[in-house]
């Protein structure tokens, strides 16, 4: 990983003008691609700004730069005073809320262009990108251990606990007896949306229409995160996300410009906005970690042919490694009638690009005598294309199937 000052050079050539410098980044770390010379950089995602965002750079003088393992936002430096007027001209003070707040923030939308990234990747197996996607925001962000590094998540790593469900420009809410109307809610928790369930008609006398269902229209709010609450003697209220739907996203990102309550610690790029002479601004620089996927590795030792029993079959570690144990073998048929001998793996193991497991088979075959007993030197490790998901509904492990013919 290139150090904040060499980076932010590079940021700035590739952008065609030496004026700007990094306002914010956010890298995205994945330990499938970790190696001992490497914390893992992810190429598996496309970065762009959502539409609103897009416009407000614009008109701010900021730039978007992708990069392979993320993105960065880029500022002007002879024009901080513009931003930093924007900020407190956009402030607000709610009523239920003492003080100004400022909720200036840029939105980006992240797209899988790798389609086996949930296989390898510890998150909810199920995870659908049309009904579901990762929320991340600088107001959740923390140090990992006290270092440097500022994370985006609420824990260290990405997980299932970040999703949100995703919605489209218009939500439909029932509203049975005994509803009132139907509040959406920003980030901020100012209510931006408020649909009640019923409505008065023309008709002499006046009268009143009340429905079962209402619909939200958030198509002029622009994307980003809200809450939904159904008021009245059936209260429920809920998160939302909602996000245009091509490239299909996976992950939506909030980045707050300022700090907008002062009541959380500053991760935020521009810091001081009051008083006003003192205010400047410090590059922040976010990571994601992703976590690899840990399933049990079922190898299924097929013989051939397939008549030829074999003996003593065991699964051993080398490569220094401490021993990893493997229940079996089990005597199976496969899905196309073949005999197998399938071993187990007791504890899940992770799946990694360039994996650091080294194992080997021993046993006899009357087919091919073995050396030293060792039937195959080194047994191939699990890849992201050889999940086998558990059963919706039912208990059941993940695992990785690999076979092995001798």
């Amino acid at each position: 990983m290139q150090d904040g000052i060499r980076t932010d050079a590079v940021a700035r050539h590739r952008a065609g003008d030496n004026r700007y410098a990094r306002l914010m980044q956010v890298e995205i770390l994945h330990g499938y691609y970790a190696t001992a010379d490497s914390e893992g950089a992810c190429p598996d995602f496309n970065a762009r700004p959502a539409p609103k965002t897009a416009a407000l750079m614009r008109s701010l003088g900021l730039r978007f730069f992708p990069e392979p393992m993320g993105f960065s936002v880029l500022y002007d430096p002879t024009r901080a005073e513009g931003l930093f007027w924007y900020l407190r001209q956009h402030s607000t003070s709610p009523t239920h809320r003492q003080g100004l707040e400022h909720w200036t923030r840029l939105s980006f939308i992240l797209s899988l262009n790798n389609p086996s990234f949930i296989n390898f990747t510890e998150i909810p197996i199920y995870t659908h990108p049309t009904q579901q996607n990762f929320y991340f925001t600088n107001q959740n962000a923390h140090r990992i251990d006290g270092g440097a590094e500022v994370v985006l998540t609420t824990d260290d790593w990405v997980d299932g606990d970040a999703l949100l469900p995703v919605e489209g420009a218009e939500v439909r809410v029932l509203t049975p007896p005994g509803v009132e109307e139907v509040v959406a809610y920003n980030i901020a928790g100012e209510p931006v949306l408020t649909v009640p369930r019923c409505v008065p008609v023309k008709a002499s006398p006046p009268e009143q229409v009340c429905r079962d269902a209402v619909f939200l229209d958030f198509s002029k709010l622009g994307e980003g995160k809200y809450e939904i609450e159904v008021i009245g003697d059936v209260g429920r209220r809920w998160p939302i996300l909602y996000t245009m739907p091509e490239p299909i996203p996976l992950c939506f990102i909030d980045l707050l410009l300022t700090n907008p309550t002062r009541r959380k610690a500053d991760f935020y790029p521009v810091q001081h906005l009051y008083p006003k002479d003192q205010t400047t601004i410090v590059p922040m620089r976010y990571t994601l970690r992703f976590r690899p996927r840990r399933t049990h590795w079922r190898y299924n030792i097929v013989p051939q042919p397939q008549r030829a029993a074999l003996d003593d079959l065991a699964i051993e570690t080398e490569g220094g490694l401490k021993h990893i144990p493997f229940s079996g073998p089990e005597t199976v048929t496969l899905i196309n009638g073949a005999l197998a001998y399938r071993f187990v793996s007791d504890d899940p193991l992770p799946t990694l690009q360039r994996s650091f497991f080294r194992f080997r088979l021993k046993g006899r075959s009357p087919r091919a005598p073995a050396i030293d007993d060792v039937l195959v030197t080194r047994l191939p490790v699990a890849a992201s294309n050889q999940l086998v998901p558990p059963r919706i509904g039912i208990v059941d492990q993940t695992y990785s199937d690999i076979y092995v013919y001798v």
